[in-house]
């Protein structure tokens, strides 16, 4: 009952194997114990000293056959201290001395010794030295020299068989949260962790990357759904309002007021192309980062050139801001990839124009050469960013503002870009505040 009790509860767990493996360890080791101490004794230790016993006893009563006096008492002396029951006949049968209990005489003197076994005891027929005399004894079986050290050997490894179940247990019991963990998250719980994070051995080590591969994971699914509600509401918005400019120019008599809501739907298609760049983008580097560095189509580039082209496309959307450009004295080249590097300086420019204030100063665009090593720099003097937040600016879909109006709007993936194509450079790019309100971005490709 206990035994199929066991199977039906742990059958097929570590804690079953760790067990039966431990206790069949043990008992091999007992097994191995007993087989040595039987061929190092050539012959059982019981069989040898019973019949040690019998010859002692056989030259023992051989020198006292003409005395029954004495022959009777060695006998009755055998009897108390070995409990050994005999009797000694002669050739016809006539007992000459006798204990209680004793074996019957044969029916015949025996011509030699003779050995029998039966429970507990070894029975002899052992002539004595005179013609027709014999001896007939039953003597008990001699215990082994090192039974009650076998005995003791065999507790201790029952005790230890005994003492295996806490201690498989105590090994498998973490691995089997462990596992309901894994079952938990993959059947959709984001929140399973193993709690074997405080451990400090092999398996608290397995717990804890369990538990980071766990945040990963939760982090990623979070930022997914993230993403999919925001690029729905970043979608939704230009799409309403080109909509509502195709009905107004449906509804336009001049020719001014259809070139006017034209040029608004011009803007918001900008708007949806720059969105989805920045999704596309996302998915490139994100698929690139899991195979392999970002490819780069390198080349030398002018850093005059870099700012020029981004100051073009800066005033020509952002009418509103006013943009300082200084390349500095010999900014002179840099190898890059053109098209990501511009990119970087572009999303820059559209957030400073995004959170600046047009009235508070212009935006600026610095680049200078130290060491042979360009800097650009992107300062604004709009709201700035708390300085716990500059370095979470750089994470994928982080705002500071969790509005989605016009203003501030995005999906939190310009920045994000940006570090990883300056990285992808061997470059670095920090963020800091600057003094009387705003923000500097500054990067070394």
């Amino acid at each position: 009952m206990i035994g199929k009790h066991f199977r039906r509860r742990h059958h097929g767990t570590l804690f079953r194997r760790v067990y039966l493996y431990s206790a069949a360890l043990l008992f091999v080791a007992g097994a191995a114990a007993g087989i040595t101490v039987w061929l190092l004794g050539g012959q059982p230790m019981w069989k040898h000293g019973t019949e040690r016993a019998a010859n002692y006893l056989a030259r023992d009563l051989g020198g006292v056959l003409d005395r029954p006096a004495e022959l009777q008492r060695r006998l009755d002396l055998a009897h108390e201290e070995l409990h050994v029951r005999a009797a000694v006949y002669d050739a016809g049968g006539q007992t000459l001395a006798k204990t209680p209990d004793a074996p019957e005489a044969l029916e015949r003197s025996p011509g030699e010794r003779s050995l029998s076994w039966g429970r507990g005891h070894m029975r002899i027929a052992l002539p004595l030295g005179k013609p027709g005399i014999y001896l007939r004894a039953a003597i008990p079986r001699a215990e082994p020299q090192h039974a009650r050290h076998i005995t003791v050997v065999l507790a201790v490894l029952l005790a230890l068989a005994l003492a295996a179940r806490p201690f498989a247990r105590a090994i498998a019991r973490p691995l089997e949260k462990l596992t309901i963990a894994a079952k938990s998250l993959g059947q959709g719980n984001l929140s399973a962790r193993s709690g074997l994070a405080p451990r400090h051995d092999e398996v608290g080590d397995l717990a804890r990357a369990f538990d980071d591969m766990a945040d990963r994971i939760q982090r990623l699914v979070r930022a997914e759904k993230t993403l999919l509600a925001n690029v729905s509401h970043e979608l939704r918005t230009p799409m309403s309002r080109i909509r509502v400019a195709l009905e107004l120019a449906e509804e336009s008599g001049d020719t001014e007021g259809l070139r006017r809501h034209l040029g608004g739907i011009g803007e918001d298609l900008a708007e949806l192309e720059r969105l989805v760049q920045d999704v596309l983008a996302t998915a490139r580097m994100d698929g690139a980062g899991d195979g392999g560095p970002i490819p780069l189509r390198r080349q030398e580039v002018a850093v005059a050139d870099l700012l020029a082209a981004s100051a073009r496309r800066f005033e020509a959307r952002h009418a509103e801001h006013t943009l300082q450009v200084d390349t500095g004295a010999d900014t002179g080249t840099i190898d890059a990839d053109p098209v990501l590097m511009r990119r970087v300086l572009d999303n820059l420019l559209d957030n400073a124009a995004r959170y600046a204030d047009p009235e508070a100063g212009p935006v600026e665009m610095v680049a200078s050469r130290d060491d042979q090593a360009v800097t650009m720099e992107v300062r604004d003097r709009g709201s700035g960013v708390a300085e716990e937040d500059l370095e979470r600016i750089f994470t994928p879909f982080f705002r500071t503002d969790a509005s989605r109006d016009r203003a501030s709007g995005g999906l939190g993936l310009g920045l994000a870009l940006c570090r990883r194509i300056v990285e992808a450079h061997g470059g670095q790019i920090r963020a800091r505040r600057r003094e009387g309100g705003g923000l500097v971005v500054c990067l070394k490709p």
